[in-house]
């Protein structure tokens, strides 16, 4: 190359623009207002929007379809229709989750490896909390006495016992993990639910000594997160979730995760 002649350049290779169309530019400033809480109960009807957003009726109208597909809203038709707002919770994405899983063939002892893994992390944080005797302690204490008055039903303690794992994913400081944990929270309660409705004889707390020692684990695991101990709390969890009983006779080897089992329950 001679002293002083640049280089040739490497072409860059054109990116495609794609404008958003009028109904995904409408159906965009209506998500917005979603979820900042803007709207909460109902959109304005579309004889307002087509006024406000000045343009025609049928954009309007994909403009809905395409929230209402996302599941953000449910629009009714007639004299009483309009557009009703729904605002996203953590069983539409166990339900998307569960899509996902399904069509990678994931079975349920997968999900409850990944619970054990990251929801002692939740117990970690809640024993952490400064407010947890007003906030998350008095919510489990509940729960824990709610499941000792249930220990002959095996059915109602199995939804007890759910319960108190979901509290602990809720009262995590962490919201990212709180909304992930607790959609794989969701996926698996919604299936373990469904096995004990199918098969009563072998529900997940169908014996007595199992409920027993659930309920002990569960009282020491509230006694770390009382005192403020997140290493403790955390350990017990990752005891408590790794139980081989819990994830070979209960959850199974083989057992598939179906997603319309969340969507029905």
């Amino acid at each position: 190359m001679a002293a002083g002649v640049l280089p040739a350049r490497e072409p860059v290779p054109r990116q495609r623009v794609v404008n958003p169309t009028l109904a995904e530019m409408i159906a965009g400033l209506l998500r917005d207002r979603i979820l900042s809480g803007e709207i909460v109960t109902a959109l304005p009807r579309q004889e307002d929007l087509v006024a406000e957003f000045r343009v025609s009726p049928p954009s309007v109208r994909e403009a809905l379809r395409i929230l209402q597909a996302e599941g953000l809203v449910t629009v009714k038709r007639g004299s009483v229709g309009g557009a009703l707002v729904h605002v996203p919770r953590p069983a539409k994405v166990a339900y998307m989750l569960g899509m996902i899983l399904q069509s990678r063939n994931a079975v349920l002892e997968d999900v409850g490896a990944a619970m054990g893994i990251m929801e002692p992390a939740c117990a970690a944080s809640c024993a952490g909390r400064e407010d947890r005797h007003s906030t998350i302690v008095p919510i489990l204490r509940t729960v824990l006495e709610e499941s000792r008055h249930t220990l002959e039903d095996p059915f109602e303690y199995m939804r007890l016992s759910l319960r108190f794992h979901e509290e602990i994913v809720a009262g995590c400081t962490n919201v990212t993990m709180t909304v992930m944990i607790g959609a794989l929270d969701s996926l698996l309660s919604a299936h373990l639910q469904a096995l004990a409705r199918r098969d009563t004889s072998n529900g997940v707390f169908h014996d007595h000594s199992t409920r027993v020692r659930s309920l002990d684990e569960h009282a020491r695991l509230l006694g770390a997160i009382e005192r403020g101990d997140p290493a403790e709390a955390e350990r017990l969890a990752r005891t408590h979730l790794s139980d081989p009983t819990w994830r070979t006779r209960i959850l199974g080897r083989d057992r598939r995760i179906q997603a319309g089992v969340v969507r029905d329950t």
